[in-house]
Formats: C-alpha cells, sequence, structure tokens
C-alpha cells in the first residue's frame, strides 16, 4: 500500500518531457520559428505532470492546475491574432506557469498555483478579457 511521504519532503518530482527553451527570446524549433506549438507543448505537460503529482500529493489542487492549463491554451489558440506586446505577455504568464519553484512553490505548497492562477488572470485582462480563470 503507498504511504504519502513525510510532511518535511517534497513529492518526487518529475521532469516535464518538453524539450522547449523558455528561456528570452523568440523560440526557434528546428530553425523557424514556431512558438505557439512549443509554448503549447510546454504548457500541456506541465498541465500533465502537475495532474499526475496531484494523485499523490493532497497538496496540489489539480483542477486548478487543469483550469490554468486550458486557458492558456485557449489564449494560443488565439496566437496568429495577436501582437507582439500581447504574445510577450502570453509567454510570460506561460513561463511562470510551468516554472514550478516560483513565487510558491507548485509542488510543495497546499497554495502553489494560487500565484500562478494571479499571473494568469492579469494577463487573461490585458489580452483576452473574454476569458476567465
Amino acid at each position: 500500500m503507498w504511504a504519502a511521504p513525510p510532511r518535511t519532503a517534497p513529492p518526487p518530482i518529475a521532469t516535464s518531457s518538453c524539450s522547449a527553451d523558455l528561456g528570452a527570446g523568440p523560440i526557434y524549433h528546428q530553425g523557424v520559428s514556431d512558438e505557439a506549438a512549443i509554448l503549447r507543448g510546454a504548457v500541456h505537460d506541465h498541465m500533465v505532470l502537475l495532474v499526475a503529482h496531484a494523485t499523490r500529493s493532497p497538496r496540489i489542487d489539480a483542477e486548478l492546475a487543469r483550469r490554468i492549463g486550458q486557458v492558456l491554451l485557449a489564449v494560443l489558440d488565439r496566437w496568429d491574432a495577436l501582437g507582439e506586446p500581447d504574445r510577450a505577455d502570453v509567454v510570460t504568464a506561460i513561463r511562470y506557469y510551468v516554472e514550478t519553484d516560483d513565487e510558491v512553490a507548485d509542488l510543495w505548497e497546499q497554495t502553489g498555483l494560487e500565484d500562478d492562477a494571479a499571473v494568469v488572470r492579469e494577463m487573461l485582462a490585458r489580452v483576452a478579457p473574454d476569458l476567465r480563470l
């Protein structure tokens, strides 16, 4: 029977299978800018990672992880219609979401995804006010 890890230790952290480099600047894949596809992969992979960890840790809000991922994917559906400033806001929000050790650690804290949700809500207010998280 599986037992929860001790409270002093974090749950095991799997690495995402996404190999996207979400560093500064445009994202290039095989010499062609394909930012939306790479960002979509990063969001999807991270959402899957969080939901998988949530099955082993009550500290992770799987539903919030899923909702954040889904709304980010919906914004990426509009990528071609976004201007550069809006794209930069979207990339910033995605970078924050896929970083597990941000202001409040996603995998360690009970409210670990609340800061991610706040960043995404701020981006939505500017870029896609018709979408809600």
